[in-house]
């Protein structure tokens, strides 16, 4: 007589679980580009089991967001198509990626007809926050202040309206600001009201407003329900995401706004003695 699989129980983690060896198999077993939220779970019978759901037209991030892994399932994962940049070039490839419930995370790529490589760890980014979500494991703290988010969020909107051609002056920039409702008689000055609510304001505080519906204006929009279901690090990751980043966003007001106007957008981001804009990296595949 076979044996009888045992009831699943909640997962520890399993000794023969090479998630680099898995995320490379996965690949050189495709015979086409896919774009598939993957599980890798116990049949409690000695043998790992794949769980494949093709994923819909926006993609795996979507399935991802909000979602929680179910309790028997070692890791989680995708694999989806994606463009390659190695020195000058471009490419067509297949990307993996997996996080198990340890916190082992194993990134590999596929292009041409040549085998899957395995490309270590990986960086940050919003498909590997979302697959630590999924599993309840937190994700990096936030590297920026809140204070980064505002300037990116007001420089853009500023941009938008030089852009469009609206004649702007200092008051009129002013009043884009995410923090503008908050001026009063007693508090005139944007710079100072911005320093001082920065300083007093952290990305728990935020996530909670935007989970609480309360948070528009302040934050790019995020569903209320996902804002919970992320932690600040993620949140912070996603909220900046929605914006190009501040140096660039500078340049462009320097180029389209009167001197006056650059000038006063200039003095109102200092007053966060932000730390210069940096780059994110090569490593950050999984955007």
């Amino acid at each position: 007589m076979a044996p009888t699989c045992r009831a699943r129980r909640a997962p520890a983690q399993p000794p023969n679980l090479d998630l680099d060896q898995l995320a490379e198999s996965l690949l050189d077993a495709l015979d086409e580009p896919m774009s598939a939220l993957l599980g890798v779970l116990d049949s409690s019978c000695g043998e790992l089991e794949l769980a494949v759901r093709r994923s819909g037209p926006d993609g795996p991030l979507a399935e991802l967001l909000g979602w929680s892994t179910p309790s028997d399932w070692w890791a989680v994962g995708l694999v989806a198509s994606a463009t390659a940049h190695i020195v000058d070039e471009r490419y067509e490839a297949n990307v993996a990626l997996l996080v198990d419930r340890g916190g082992g995370v194993a990134c590999a790529l596929r292009h041409d007809d040549g085998p899957a490589r395995s490309l270590g760890p990986g960086g940050e980014g919003r498909l590997l926050d979302a697959c630590r979500r999924a599993l309840a494991l937190p994700t990096p703290p936030p590297r920026r202040p809140v204070g980064e988010l505002w300037a990116q969020c007001w420089l853009d909107r500023v941009v938008e309206a030089l852009a469009d051609g609206a004649v702007m002056g200092p008051a009129e920039a002013t009043a884009l600001h995410p923090l503008a409702p908050l001026l009063s008689a007693t508090s005139p000055d944007l710079a100072d009201l911005a320093r001082n609510t920065v300083a007093s304001t952290t990305w728990a505080e935020l996530r909670e407003l935007a989970a609480d519906g309360l948070g528009r204006g302040l934050t790019p929009p995020v569903d209320p329900a996902v804002a919970a279901w992320m932690d600040d690090g993620m949140f912070a990751r996603w909220c900046a995401d929605a914006f190009p980043p501040s140096a660039e966003l500078l340049e462009a007001v320097a180029e389209l706004a009167p001197p006056a106007l650059a000038r006063h957008v200039a003095r109102v981001v200092r007053a966060w003695d932000r730390e210069p804009p940096g780059e994110d990296g090569a490593d950050d595949l999984f955007r």
